[in-house]
């Protein structure tokens, strides 16, 4: 498999897991997951430093998306 076809199968991944998740909270909508599935994943795959074999590691980059309103309920949980 070209690489091509590796990112694209990869971001179909991405899209198929935001229908599930949204389909089994019964919640929500997957159009900005889903629209966000080629670019999340070239972030991941391209230019983010993480391990996924330590999770907590104190040097990983780190993503936070957020929608316009939600940040301020975050921050109070998370001072």
């Amino acid at each position: 498999m070209n690489e091509k076809k590796l990112m694209n199968r990869a971001a179909d991944n991405i899209r198929i897991l935001a229908a599930s998740m949204v389909e089994k909270a019964n919640s929500g909508h997957p159009g900005g997951a889903m629209g966000g599935a080629d670019f999340v994943n070239v972030l991941f795959s391209e230019f983010l430093v993480y391990d996924p074999e330590n999770p907590r590691w104190e040097g990983r980059d780190r993503f936070f998306l957020d929608q316009a309103g939600h940040r301020e309920g975050w921050r109070e949980r998370h001072p």
